[in-house]
């Protein structure tokens, strides 16, 4: 039991020596005194599976290199040995737990290339190549003897339960073994007749393998039944189980013809159960997710499927019957639709990326690409959805009920899209107007007259602070009164000015991007503030009198979901119309507001303040400031518009938060 790289480095070695003796040039003297003792023979043979189920087995982690070496050559050289020498193969037979052995190697190692190996080495020691067809003469084997003792018949009695057992997805070398030992069938009983074992092919097969192969077609029926739904809708994987289990059942019914009306007839039958809950059959209700009916979504399984039905009907009146019948039932109860030429269920099915989408209307992207954004916010979307709706109300237009319908269906389909023409009927303008689908809007001012309906929408539900507790912060106004003042008996100066502030909410912040390398830069500009001197003096009411001041706007209350809005559009008071900012500006994927906020700027200026007495740099102090927790936020979605101010496309990126596609976290 080799355990290090070396360990396994010079095993490697030992077999490929050991192949060389025994089968390279000039290898022949040593070849047949090996064969000539039983006891050495045997050794041999049960070391090499040993030793291969050993190097198959686990994942190898760092020795999966070393690991397939050795069963690079230690397949090879025990198929030889069986494929040369009689004993050699009889010594494969009666190894203990030899059934073990070979699902361990076909299908407990979790290495292809292992598994790709032993697929190799059964197929060539159960059928001899056709340079190893002669072994029987150089042996003093007969003919006779050759095709009672041949080896296809032990392993297609070993491998063929194995596929009527609960099996791993590693199982596709297993089933393409069966399925090639299966289609040598009627050669092996021509075999067979030719050397006067059976008068007749036939008789050879139904002698020879009937039985098992009936029992178990009964086993293979039973498992397909029972085999539990694997294959999702927008997800790649096939289901080597199933593909396996249908076409093992369609070589058997090709070799068996008579199982065909035992098994196609009646609501059990094998037809209709392939027809509907393998193929046709369409979620319920209660069963609508992407693991739901029908068993094969993919190409492969669903191939497999077609070719079991069409087996099943060639030859036999009776299956041939209840097939017609099943799609006459179809097509009768289908729904006519316009355009539905050419139609492919696959072109509207959902994407691999396992998120569905919402239809353009026409000039929609705006509405589009912001309720995508909207809906990928886990807090909003689970409590719009549990937004009670009140009795009695035409929910075609009421906008709260289509917005559920929208989340709804982005969660729960399995199309393509999602149709968005009832919410823009249920969605009001200021005029009272349906959304105009061929006008486009600018997506800031749509999330604004969006966030006023839902808000009047939730007034008196228990999500009425819905808006406010995702997406709800607080700005607030001052005006800092640089001169000493006098407000009733208190005295403000020196370090304590007198402050005015005035709070305001907000849902997005407003900045400029023009001339801004980045966003940082955009902030900063917002809190930077206005001095208010000489002719523009503040005049103070609280201290009567006019003083220097300072205006400047910061954040007071940070919201859990922060929305920044660039300001790429303005109106240009020399063309008299609406323009594009189009001047680069960057933003980074982590964003600290702390700097940005009432409470981070009051520190850090007292810093820079105490620095200054020190004789320190001020700007260096203010920098050294730490930032509160809760201030950090993580880009999580981009909504961008490409075109002019008078036309163009909104489309969006989003960050999957809850690992709600394959493989989560991505962006999409």
């Amino acid at each position: 039991q080799p355990e290090s790289p070396q360990d396994f480095q010079c095993l490697s070695l030992m077999l490929r020596v050991v192949h060389t003796l025994l089968f390279g040039d000039g290898g022949g003297e040593g070849l047949r005194e090996l064969f000539d003792s039983d006891t050495q023979l045997e050794s041999l043979i049960h070391r090499l599976m040993m030793i291969f189920r050993y190097a198959a087995d686990g994942d190898g982690g760092d020795l999966q290199g070393d690991r397939e070496l050795v069963t690079r050559w230690a397949m090879p050289l025990l198929e030889q040995c069986a494929v040369a020498c009689p004993k050699a193969l009889s010594a494969v037979c009666s190894l203990p737990e030899v059934e073990r052995w070979a699902a361990d190697c076909l299908v407990g190692s979790a290495r292809t290339a292992s598994r790709r190996e032993a697929f190799r080495g059964f197929l060539g020691m159960s059928w001899p190549r056709d340079r190893d067809q002669h072994w029987h003469l150089r042996f003093g084997v007969t003919k006779g003897e050759m095709a009672v003792l041949h080896p296809y018949c032990f392993f297609l009695s070993m491998l063929l339960p194995l596929t009527v057992k609960p099996l791993l997805p590693t199982c596709g070398e297993l089933y393409g073994l069966v399925a090639s030992l299966l289609a040598q069938t009627k050669r092996l009983c021509l075999i067979f007749a030719e050397a006067g074992k059976y008068p007749t092919p036939d008789a050879a097969l139904q002698h020879a393998f009937a039985p098992q192969l009936d029992a178990v077609s009964d086993s293979l029926f039973a498992a397909l039944r029972e085999h539990p739904v694997v294959e999702e809708r927008g997800r790649q994987g096939e289901d080597l189980v199933l593909i396996g289990t249908l076409n093992t059942l369609t070589q058997i019914i090709q070799l068996r013809p008579h199982l065909k009306a035992q098994y196609s007839v009646g609501e059990q039958g094998l037809v209709r159960y392939i027809y509907r809950d393998c193929l046709f059959e369409t979620p319920s209700a209660d069963r609508c997710t992407p693991d739901g009916l029908p068993k094969c979504k993919m190409v492969s399984s669903r191939k497999s499927a077609f070719h079991l039905l069409r087996e099943l009907a060639v030859g036999c009146p009776e299956a041939y019957n209840e097939l017609l019948q099943e799609m006459l039932n179809m097509h009768g109860t289908r729904e006519m639709r316009q355009g539905m030429y050419m139609y492919q269920p696959s072109q509207v099915d959902k994407a691999p990326c396992g998120f569905v989408g919402l239809r353009n209307l026409g000039a929609t992207c705006y509405m589009n690409s912001l309720l995508q954004q909207l809906y990928h916010i886990p807090e909003f979307r689970a409590r719009v959805l549990q937004v009670p709706i009140a009795q009695g109300v035409d929910r075609a237009e009421d906008l709260m009920w289509q917005l559920q319908c929208l989340f709804g269906y982005l969660q729960e389909s399995e199309k393509q899209f999602y149709e968005t023409r009832s919410l823009c009927s249920a969605y009001k303008d200021y005029d009272g107007l349906p959304v105009n689908t061929s006008l486009q809007m600018d997506v800031d001012e749509y999330l604004n007259m969006l966030f006023d309906r839902l808000e009047t929408a939730m007034k008196g539900t228990p999500q009425h602070n819905l808006l406010k507790e995702c997406f709800g912060g607080k700005v607030v106004n001052q005006i800092i009164c640089k001169d000493a003042v006098v407000v009733g008996d208190e005295v403000f100066d020196g370090d304590r000015l007198f402050k005015s502030e005035r709070e305001e909410t907000f849902f997005t912040l407003q900045l400029e991007v023009k001339h801004k390398r980045n966003i940082l830069e955009s902030l900063d500009l917002f809190v930077e503030g206005e001095v208010l001197e000489g002719d523009n003096k503040y005049f103070c009411e609280e201290a009567d009198q006019k003083v220097d001041a300072i205006k400047r706007v910061c954040i007071s209350e940070l919201p859990k979901t922060l929305i920044l809005h660039l300001k790429r559009f303005e109106f240009d008071l020399d063309c008299m119309k609406k323009v594009k900012v189009n001047d680069f500006c960057e933003f980074p994927s982590t964003l600290d507001m702390d700097p940005y906020t009432r409470d981070g700027i009051e520190r850090r200026e007292k810093a820079a303040k105490e620095a200054v007495k020190q004789g320190l740099d001020p700007a260096a102090a203010a920098a050294q400031v730490e930032s509160l927790d809760g201030s950090q936020y993580e880009l999580a979605g981009v909504l961008v518009h490409t075109g002019t101010a008078d036309s163009g496309h909104y489309y969006s990126y989003i960050k999957d938060r809850c690992g709600q596609a394959k493989g989560g976290g991505g962006w999409y």
